[in-house]
């Protein structure tokens, strides 16, 4: 592993090893890098951090059940609708409230919610 930290330090990157077991559980250095990044994220997409924490777990552990399936039973073919997997811009915030309830008590996707409403109609429409 020293050899991946030294061809990043000469780039200037950070080598972060990534190890996340069968059964789902992070390496130190994993979940600091989950951590960061949910926070981050949460700034960007002005959600709270665990709902953010929570996305990026589910689809971790979705990443992780399919890998390990794949190696015990074989990579046969794509699941019906994996290509199509659910596929969500970020960018204007709107599709993160297609998935969670923020706090307007409200099921995600029925008005509430401030600016929450406008991004997903004005998404919808394609602005």
């Amino acid at each position: 592993m020293n050899k991946y930290y030294a061809v990043c330090d000469k780039k200037g990157w950070e080598f972060i090893p990534f190890v996340v077991t069968t059964d789902g559980a992070l390496g130190p250095a994993a979940q600091k890098l989950i951590d960061r990044l949910a926070v981050k994220l949460s700034t960007k997409w002005k959600a709270p951090k665990g709902v953010v924490m929570g996305w990026m777990r589910a689809r971790l552990a979705m990443a992780v059940a399919r890998a390990s399936s794949a190696c015990i039973r074989g990579n046969r073919k794509q699941p019906r609708g994996a290509e199509k997997e659910l596929e969500v811009d970020f960018e204007d915030r709107a599709g993160l409230a297609k998935l969670f309830d923020l706090g307007s008590g409200e099921p995600a996707g029925e008005g509430g919610g401030g600016d929450r409403g406008e991004s997903q109609s004005s998404s919808s429409q394609g602005g």
